[in-house]
């Protein structure tokens, strides 16, 4: 409609010069150089028009073509770029695809048209060295990385972690220490900061860090606690060591109110309670069971064989149970009710909760538990098929919460995904019912008998704490009897 208006009013505008010049009417004259113009008005003017337009045209010629050769070499630059991006796509791409080969070359296409210190092109040649195993190439990628202005946090972080996995702490802590410095809102930098300190048992440096972890807006309070914890486990098994027995209680208890299944704290806290004078069981057996209820581990369950020791196998087993109930679901609630029901001779519990642990997990304690129990039945035939499974197959181990990396206990950082504090106890996934044996039956035991293989609780309580802090699966051995539990030093 504005248009419309507009258009009208030009046309109007038009006519009315137009009829102005009709009605005064005139003659145009111009001589120079011997030759004389004359014409009307109104064709001058029109004239004059058509020279302007000439002139306006000429000019624009004239800077076309002086800048013709910038535009061109822009235009090529743009290509050339445009390439590139393409070319670092194809890389990413083939990184994601575990395509290191079809990686490589498209960096190759990428770096003849990119800087040598373009940040993008040094993180994707650090990915593929990572991927081809080679460790001097991926190293000097980020260190070129934490050089530039963008990428120095992600270049220094990377090169930390090299170093903290070739097992040069130091290096890595000053790394990482400089990078704070100067990227001071850096969580992945403060979660790698508490895990240094933690391995060098710098437990000041680790609260210092999670001050500044504290400060970023990503990390869920839940998250920091549990981080809180695990520190002040730290710091109460450094007093333990040091022979301070009050100020190791003092910081189990502090860690145990932020997470109640810190096991390191757990286990010095326990420790004390049977130090103490007067009936402590109760409130051993409520810490047992609120750090079962939040996350059940073979730790806790080899800390709970041991408090429930006393008085008779019912008994026993009654407090055995009443701690699996806080996570009946849970795997190692059937595999801890299973071990003790062998121990104590209660073959149907021990088959009923065998059989659950066996359907829900391909785990080598479940194998290794079946073989003793197709042994006790005295047919030892049926048991090696266990022991080969339990020889073969996969443990628990702690894994990142959301990438399924392997981690220790301590493990702050991802070391693939970078994310925080995301550790989790998973088993692995159970084979087909089909690939598995039948589990014998077994009549229950006279009262007061037990089971022959008296080093059967060792399943648990002879599993050093710190063996199942760190690598639980690496503390067991195929034998002729089954895997065993090895024998590592008291936490």
């Amino acid at each position: 409609m504005i248009r419309l208006v507009l258009y009208l009013l030009a046309v109007a505008v038009a006519a009315i010069v137009a009829v102005w010049f009709a009605n005064h009417p005139g003659r145009f004259a111009v001589e120079w150089l011997g030759y004389s113009i004359d014409m009307p008005v109104a064709l001058g003017l029109l004239a004059l028009l058509v020279l302007m337009a000439l002139a306006g045209l000429g000019y624009g010629g004239w800077r076309w073509l002086r800048r013709a050769p910038g535009a061109v070499r822009q235009r090529l630059r743009a290509r050339g770029a445009g390439r590139a991006l393409r070319a670092l796509d194809a890389a990413a791409l083939a990184n994601a695809a575990g395509d290191t080969t079809g990686a490589v070359a498209a960096l190759a296409r990428a770096g003849r048209r990119l800087a040598a210190d373009d940040p993008r092109l040094l993180l994707l040649r650090a990915a593929s060295a990572r991927r081809l195993g080679d460790a001097a190439a991926e190293e000097a990628a980020w260190e070129r990385l934490a050089a530039t202005a963008e990428g120095a946090a992600a270049g220094s972080l990377q090169q930390a972690l090299l170093h903290y996995r070739a097992g040069e702490g130091d290096a890595a802590r000053a790394i990482v220490g400089a990078a704070r410095r100067t990227h001071p809102h850096g969580a992945a930098l403060d979660g790698l900061a508490i895990e240094l300190a933690l391995a060098a048992g710098d437990t000041e440096a680790a609260e210092k860090a999670l001050s500044g972890l504290r400060r970023q807006k990503g990390p869920a309070k839940p998250l920091l606690d549990d981080i809180e914890a695990l520190i002040d486990g730290a710091a109460a098994r450094r007093a333990w060591l040091a022979g301070d027995t009050a100020a190791a209680d003092r910081a189990a208890r502090q860690a145990l109110r932020k997470d109640t299944a810190e096991i390191v704290a757990l286990g010095l806290r326990l420790e004390v309670l049977a130090g103490n004078d007067g009936n402590t069981a109760r409130r051993a057996r409520k810490l047992l069971e609120n750090a079962w209820e939040k996350r059940p581990h073979p730790a806790i369950a080899g800390l709970a064989a041991g408090v429930a020791g006393g008085g008779s196998e019912i008994e026993r087993m009654r407090r055995i149970e009443a701690l699996a109930a806080k996570a009946p679901e849970n795997i190692e609630s059937h595999l801890m009710l299973a071990a003790e029901a062998q121990a104590a001779g209660l073959w149907g519990l021990a088959r009923d909760h065998l059989g659950r642990a066996l359907a829900a997990t391909a785990d080598r304690r479940a194998y290794d538990l079946a073989a003793r129990f197709e042994t006790a039945a005295g047919k030892p035939e049926k048991a090696g098929p266990w022991r080969h499974l339990a020889a073969t197959a996969p443990g628990a181990v702690w894994r990142c919460g959301h990438c399924q990396t392997g981690l220790d206990y301590n493990t702050m950082l991802c070391p693939d995904c970078l994310a925080i504090g995301s550790r989790r106890w998973v088993a692995p996934g159970p084979l087909a019912a089909a690939a598995l044996p039948a589990l014998s039956t077994l009549s229950p035991a006279a009262p007061g008998e037990r089971h022959p293989d008296k080093a059967l609780p060792d399943l648990y309580r002879g599993m050093a704490l710190a063996e199942a802090l760190d690598a639980p699966d690496e503390g067991w051995e195929a034998t002729d009897g089954g895997p065993a539990p090895d024998d590592g030093p008291a936490a």
